[in-house]
């Protein structure tokens, strides 16, 4: 919920009071729950936040703060993934063997989230964190998707379930993971050498 709560208290800040009213200014990430989005978590590691419309005229300088809050949202979200990979070597050499390897089959699967919220959050359709910039290129499409909330995100799982999406998203995502995956190697290789 961190990319939710950023991403809301920034259009707040920028003069949007809507996430106020509708009780999305909130670390529970329960106010931001979209079924259908936890579905595709559960079912393609690739998840999604309950669409947020914005009431604000949308002026270039306010749509520029938009994109800049969207992208900056996602990078403090990334972000997590080093510091996650930080904490791996403590957690080898503090806890017993079996246990070091239940966490960090845990924190392996929360990067792995991580990653994937980030890459298919890049894409800029309603209900996905981008798809407030659609609001600003496009905003009558953006107010027919959001019209169509439900059916755009069956869409999606549809899209996911094809593998559209991850072909799509391939690159990015690999990418992402390569560079996870080299940090994970160096730190078994330090362990074994203790």
């Amino acid at each position: 919920s961190d990319v939710c709560s950023s991403d809301l208290f920034l259009l707040r800040l920028i003069g949007d009071k809507t996430p106020y009213y509708m009780g999305r200014l909130s670390p529970d990430p329960f106010t931001h729950l979209s079924l259908l989005g936890f579905l595709g978590g559960v079912l393609f590691k690739m998840a999604w936040i309950r669409p947020m419309p914005i009431e604000l005229p949308l002026t270039p300088k306010r749509a520029a703060l938009l994109g800049g809050v969207l992208l900056g949202s996602l990078l403090m979200t990334l972000a997590m993934v080093p510091l996650i990979s930080q904490i791996r070597p403590s957690i080898i050499l503090i806890m017993p063997l079996l246990a070091a390897q239940m966490v960090l089959t845990i924190l392996d699967a929360l990067q792995d989230l991580i990653i994937s919220f980030v890459v298919i959050n890049l894409i800029p359709i309603p209900p996905l964190s981008n798809g407030l910039i659609l609001d600003f290129i496009q905003p009558k499409w953006a107010e027919f998707l959001r019209k169509h909330s439900v059916l755009n995100q069956l869409a999606l799982l549809a899209l996911l379930f094809m593998g559209l999406v991850q072909m799509l998203l391939g690159p990015i995502d690999q990418w992402l993971r390569t560079l996870r995956s080299e940090e994970h190697t160096s730190e078994l290789q330090s362990h074994l050498n203790l």
